[in-house]
């Protein structure tokens, strides 16, 4: 999200209420309330969804024309066997739909990339989300924080 909004993107983000504020401190353009029932109105030319789950075929449907949908984790399960329909039901409008895996870059390629980050995060340019520390030995207790849901940013165990 920092990178885009970085690039010039106009950036939507869905969280629930509890992280909303920390998103439009990050400087997100518009932050859609899961919560709270926010309409999901309007569309997108580009969906990048670390989630996925039931709700993919309603977010297919919210793409503009030409637009393109990014399915980078599936946090939420993966999307139903019939989410494909969704894509038929808006051929006329060419959406299209790929899936990203860091499985499928080359270690040195990954390299590069985090060291890139890591440079941006050292010149403050990207402000790391870190939700909670945990020592190696409380490891069960980072997963169950993790599990939880209700955490803003990354967990972090400390050897």
């Amino acid at each position: 999200m920092q990178m885009a909004l970085r690039r010039g993107a106009t950036v939507t983000a869905i969280a629930n209420s509890g992280a909303a504020d920390r998103l439009s401190a990050l400087g997100v353009n518009q932050v859609l309330r899961r919560d709270l029932g926010t309409d999901f109105a309007g569309s997108f030319d580009v969906i990048i969804d670390p989630v996925g789950g039931l709700d993919t075929p309603e977010f297919v449907g919210k793409l503009s024309p030409n637009g393109r949908y990014m399915l980078n984790g599936a946090a939420g399960g993966f999307p139903p066997a019939d989410f494909g329909m969704a894509l038929l039901q808006t051929f006329f409008g060419s959406p299209s739909f790929s899936m990203f895996s860091l499985n499928s870059v080359q270690a040195s390629e990954l390299v590069v990339a985090g060291q890139s980050i890591f440079n941006d995060v050292l010149q403050g340019v990207l402000i790391p989300q870190v939700s909670d520390a945990f020592s190696l030995a409380d490891a069960a207790k980072a997963h169950s924080a993790l599990e939880s849901g209700k955490r803003f940013g990354k967990i972090v165990l400390r050897p």
